[in-house]
């Protein structure tokens, strides 16, 4: 399966879809249309604790793209809990650990650039969380 990572994302593109048991998050362009949005994240490093992986993201043109997308998501889904988090004038997303994950991330140590994919955000009676993969 092939993947379309754009280079400029415009929120505006953004668009999200109710099923029963998730919003599917949709990036809409006049001729195309992909569900799911792949970000190049850079400057970035990835600490392991016990039970997750926390990639501490220092650009700041991707720090504001993703409060723009929490924004946008805030906005469009009822109880949503931020996928990006702020502590210690650091701002971070977690990433479950387990073998596939522990897998995907140890190719990024020492590299320069991830790739997430913020799949969809699916619904709870209390919160609803966005998923992310590494890719």
């Amino acid at each position: 399966m092939g993947l379309i990572i754009p280079n400029n994302i415009n929120i505006r593109f953004l668009n999200v879809v109710s099923t029963s048991t998730n919003y599917k998050l949709l990036y809409e362009l006049p001729h195309i249309r992909v569900s799911g949005l792949v970000l190049k994240l850079t400057n970035f490093s990835i600490n392991d604790c016990s039970n997750s992986y926390k990639i501490i993201i220092k650009d700041k043109t991707s720090i504001e793209l993703l409060k723009n997308i929490e924004m946008f998501l805030l906005n469009k889904v009822p109880n949503y809990k931020h996928a990006l988090k702020y502590n210690n004038s650091e701002y971070y997303i977690t990433i479950r650990k387990n073998s596939n994950t522990t897998s995907i991330i140890n190719k990024y140590h020492n590299k320069t650039e991830i790739y997430i994919n913020l799949l969809k955000v699916v619904k709870f009676a209390f919160h609803s969380y966005l998923i992310i993969y590494v890719i």
